[in-house]
Parts: C-alpha cells; sequence; structure tokens
C-alpha cells in the first residue's frame, strides 16, 4: 500500500502528488501569542491574525521541503500544520486513538497515535 501524503489529510481532492517529504517531525517551540491590531477584531481582513514565530534552522528547512513539495504558501503549511499538530494532540491528550487517512489511489491506511 502506498503512504498518504500530507496533502491526503487535509485535502484528499487535491490533483497533483508532491514528492516524499520526510517523515521526521520533531516538537516545536510554540508561536508567540498574537497581537491584535488597534481596532476591535484581530487581524486585518477575513478575520486573519498576524503571529510571528522563530523557526530553528532544522524547522525552517522542513517548511521549504514542504512549500516546495505541495506548493502551498509557508502560512498555508504552517496553517495546515497546527491543524494537524492539534488533532495528534488531542488524541495523545485521551490516551491515544488513530487517524485513517485516504490517498490519491483510494487505499486507506491508519495511523496509530499512543
Amino acid at each position: 500500500m502506498k503512504p498518504a501524503n500530507s496533502a491526503d489529510l487535509l485535502d484528499p481532492a487535491r490533483p497533483e502528488e508532491p514528492p516524499e517529504v520526510p517523515a521526521a517531525r520533531r516538537r516545536q517551540a510554540p508561536a508567540a501569542d498574537p497581537q491584535p491590531p488597534d481596532g476591535d477584531s484581530p487581524g486585518g481582513g477575513g478575520g486573519l491574525v498576524r503571529v510571528t514565530v522563530n523557526l530553528t534552522p532544522k524547522a525552517y528547512e522542513a517548511l521549504q521541503r514542504t512549500c516546495e513539495a505541495t506548493r502551498d504558501t509557508k502560512t498555508d503549511a504552517i496553517n495546515r500544520a497546527l491543524l494537524v499538530y492539534e488533532l495528534v494532540q488531542r488524541l495523545a491528550d485521551q490516551g491515544g486513538g488513530s487517524i485513517t487517512m485516504v490517498n490519491s489511489e483510494g487505499e486507506k491506511e491508519r495511523i496509530h497515535i499512543l
């Protein structure tokens, strides 16, 4: 069975198949708290919030490789990564669980989080 890629997790309708991205991931320091600009709503238009993060060289290289492989912007890649990280963290907090991924060929793969 061909392993599912990160694009399958969040957008199974993506037509392109990005090249393999290394599976090793390290826990990074949390992002800084957002500082909303003057006014009532955080961020400018569309409910966006601007934050500044400091990435290690290794994390930045992973971001670069991911963006090249998926053709996503850095913002899109970071947004997706945070959504996946939140899901994994919730599963870990509840004592484990699994995620079922479907690749572009319709094959399923189950990933267990302990």
